[in-house]
């Protein structure tokens, strides 16, 4: 059986301007901008007679325009439904396969992480989330991981030692700080022990001497905090596997 707005889609299709037609489109038009019109406001947009809206929803197998547009909203927000679905599969596809093709990336991390013990993690406001949830999986690596957010002393001389191992997520409008205080330890750490994960906006190996850098990135025009988070997440997922794996 076919849907009403399968129906109504054909009738846009007639070569002539019918009626029919005329109605179909301005029904459609008004679902595409969530408007419910009533019978009488369709009519008179058409420049028909309520009998003909009533004799239109008949000819299309509806008894009455109350439940023609009860359905018509259902599977509207039925397709909504979907095509929002579609887009969320999409984007975590898209960050999939930026993950398999940052592999090498996750591996390194993940092989640093497992041969050092003291472990500091630099975070903006935004990954602060994330940096505490990449501590609580390193505790139980039996990992001594510190966050470091906020309290950053650009006045003082940084307690870093050259073996720690640092990871730095770095994305948002609140790094000014972060970006001080990562320019102050560049003499003190390791760049092979040095990990950055920014944004591409914030992304600047400049800021911190390192071997190994990723960018976010993920194939997708759709750059929301949302989605970003979504991609460190999974990230972190992925690093949690190759740590486990020997």
């Amino acid at each position: 059986m076919k849907s009403i707005f399968s129906k109504l889609e054909n009738l846009t299709r007639e070569y002539k301007n019918t009626s029919d037609k005329i109605i179909a489109i301005n029904v459609i038009n008004a679902m595409r901008k969530k408007q419910i019109l009533t019978q009488k406001q369709l009519a008179k947009i058409c420049f028909v007679s309520e009998s003909k809206i009533t004799k239109f929803i008949q000819n299309i197998g509806e008894p009455n325009y109350k439940l023609f547009i009860s359905k018509l909203k259902s599977e509207h927000f039925l397709y909504d439904s979907i095509n929002k679905a579609n887009l969320k599969m999409n984007i975590i596809h898209l960050i999939e396969m930026w993950c398999r093709v940052n592999y090498e990336f996750i591996k390194n991390l993940a092989e640093e992480i497992k041969v050092t013990k003291n472990i500091n993690i630099f975070a903006s406001a935004q990954t602060v989330w994330i940096a505490e949830g990449l501590k609580d999986i390193l505790v139980n690596y039996n990992k001594r991981p510190l966050v470091i957010y906020k309290n950053f002393n650009i006045f003082n001389e940084p307690e870093i030692d050259s073996e720690d191992l640092n990871i730095v997520f770095l994305y948002g409008r609140d790094i000014f700080t972060l970006n001080s205080y990562l320019k102050l330890i560049n003499n003190k750490t390791n760049p092979s022990k040095n990990f950055l994960i920014a944004s591409e906006t914030n992304y600047d190996t400049k800021i911190l001497n390192c071997n190994n850098s990723l960018k976010l990135d993920y194939f997708s025009n759709n750059k929301s905090n949302i989605y970003r988070n979504l991609a460190l997440y999974i990230l972190i997922s992925e690093l949690a596997k190759e740590i486990e794996s020997k």
